[in-house]
């Protein structure tokens, strides 16, 4: 009687004893091209440097100068220049929907960055 129920046991421990149950769908994971993985990393790099640094420059333009060294650092650090010509270039030859979620997040930010900035480089040319 042991044996018996020490075989069972075995048996159920080691799958033996399972029963067939129906297959079970399993979702795959969808990496990006190589090439797009470099678009939405433009994006991203563009989306936090200019949501980052509007308000420095905000700042800036408000007098407070140490504010102004601080974005010509990121600026120059993450060569965002760079990175909008990078990203432009993924919209350009179409690697990059433009509605895809990394360019969006780039984009909402874009029209008050733009402003800020105008209104930096008037300072500027006025000092």
């Amino acid at each position: 009687m042991n044996s018996r129920i020490a075989l069972l046991a075995i048996a159920a421990l080691t799958g033996c004893a399972a029963q067939p149950t129906a297959p079970v769908a399993v979702a795959t994971a969808v990496y990006p091209s190589t090439r797009e993985a470099a678009c939405i990393h433009h994006f991203a790099v563009v989306a936090s440097v200019v949501q980052v640094t509007t308000p420095i420059i905000e700042a800036c333009v408000n007098g407070r100068k140490v504010s102004c060294g601080t974005f010509a650092v990121l600026v120059d650090r993450f060569d965002l220049e760079a990175e909008i010509a990078g990203a432009m270039e993924c919209l350009k030859s179409g690697e990059i929907d433009p509605l895809h979620p990394a360019a969006r997040a780039a984009t909402r930010f874009l029209p008050e960055f733009n402003r800020q900035l105008k209104r930096l480089n008037l300072e500027m040319k006025n000092a």
